[in-house]
């Protein structure tokens, strides 16, 4: 997606992934990603645009592999094309409405030292079960680790029982939920995997 349009769109896009393209202006404080970076002259904005607030570009540039040469004369620190996949949020302001809030993965395009990425965040899923069968006293307690708030256990037959869809985990990483699974699978309980959103507050933030 260009920046402008998800600019132009900025209600629509706050809180989902996107995938945006576009010339970044890094420093130590805040980045920029522009549509481009024509400019007529000293002072004047350059539109649209997309916020990275503080260092955060700046820390994945040093963990490059091939460093990236430094842009000088201001506090710009590089001066890149990226890639950038992640959750956009809410700045509050006006003249520029969105920024990265969650990045997932990003790729600089450098003119000297070409393409290279970086996973930031790794996505996490949800393990949604549904029991559709009456469960014995011994796999009920096995299900008790999960629902700590149920001191109960016929409570917590009942609850599992129910016929709803019950979240196990949330927010779990994909590499841990292996083991979460054997033990499903082992009671032939019925699950499905779903990604979890990120958590924003009233702006859109994570």
């Amino acid at each position: 997606m260009r920046v402008a349009e998800a600019v132009d769109n900025w209600e629509m896009v706050i809180g989902t992934e996107i995938e945006i393209e576009g010339i970044a202006e890094i420093s130590n404080s805040m980045s920029v990603i522009y549509e481009s970076r024509d400019k007529k002259g000293i002072g004047d904005l350059i539109k649209p645009s997309i916020f990275v607030h503080g260092d955060q570009l700046e820390a994945l540039v040093q963990r490059l592999p091939m460093p990236l040469a430094g842009y000088v004369g201001s506090e710009i620190r590089y001066v890149v094309k990226v890639r950038v996949l992640g959750i956009v949020a809410n700045t509050g302001y006006s003249f520029a409405p969105l920024k990265f809030g969650h990045i997932y993965e990003i790729e600089f395009d450098d003119e000297h030292m070409g393409k290279q990425s970086l996973t930031v965040n790794l996505r996490l899923k949800n393990v949604v079960i549904k029991v559709n069968r009456a469960l014995k006293a011994a796999e009920v307690k096995e299900f008790k680790k999960y629902f700590p708030e149920f001191d109960n256990m016929v409570e917590l037959k009942k609850y599992l029982e129910s016929g709803n869809s019950l979240v196990l985990l949330s927010r779990v990483l994909e590499a841990d939920i292996s083991k979460h699974l054997s033990f499903l699978k082992r009671l032939n309980i019925e699950f499905e995997l779903n990604e979890s959103a990120i958590e924003n507050g009233l702006w859109g933030m994570p």
